[in-house]
C-alpha cells in the first residue's frame, strides 16, 4: 500500500469522527438551546406571577395578623370583665 493512501484513509476517518461527534453535540445541544429559549419567553410572566403571590401572602398575613389581634384584644376585656 501506498503511504499517502493510508494517510488520506487516517484523515477520512478522523473527519468521520468529528463529523459524528458534531451530530451528537448538535442533538444534545438543539433541545436544550430551545427548552432554554422556551423558557426566558415566558420568565416574565413567572416573575410577576411570584410577585403577586409574595403581595397576596403579605395581605393575607397582615389580615391574619389583625384577627389575631383582635382575638387577643377580646380575652384581655373578657379576662378583666371577670376581675
Amino acid at each position: 500500500m501506498c503511504p499517502t493512501s493510508e494517510r488520506n484513509r487516517s484523515q477520512l476517518n478522523t473527519k468521520i469522527e468529528r463529523n459524528k461527534k458534531m451530530e451528537i453535540l448538535s442533538i444534545v445541544l438543539i433541545p436544550i438551546i430551545l427548552i432554554l429559549g422556551f423558557c426566558t419567553l415566558f420568565m416574565p410572566y413567572f416573575v410577576y406571577c411570584i410577585h403577586k403571590n409574595a403581595k397576596d401572602q403579605l395581605t393575607l398575613l397582615r389580615a391574619n395578623l389583625e384577627a389575631q389581634n383582635h382575638i387577643i384584644k377580646i380575652l384581655w376585656e373578657t379576662q378583666q370583665q371577670v376581675k
